[in-house]
């Protein structure tokens, strides 16, 4: 499995440095979702298989889709996230 989520990291790299430079409210193909929702998606979750793929968390809790705030430097907490995803 390690190897899937190294190529699938791969392949997301350039879209997380194409993804800084657009607005946050440009839409996806998903289209309930813009960028700013799909970010928030995968800052909160990407930390969350971390620590499920490590045995060390319990993943989230039931109710509504939680997310991250899409704020500050966050494709460094993106890409901090991801590699730490990747060596698990």
């Amino acid at each position: 499995m390690h190897r899937h989520i190294a190529a699938a990291a791969a392949a997301h790299v350039p879209l997380v440095a194409a993804a800084a430079r657009l607005p946050l409210t440009r839409p996806t193909p998903c289209s309930e979702w813009d960028l700013q929702d799909l970010l928030g998606h995968l800052l909160y979750w990407t930390p969350v298989l971390a620590e499920v793929g490590r045995r060390s968390g319990h993943g989230p809790a039931d109710g509504p889709e939680p997310t991250a705030p899409v704020t500050g430097d966050w494709p460094v907490r993106l890409h901090a996230a991801r590699e730490d995803l990747v060596v698990v």
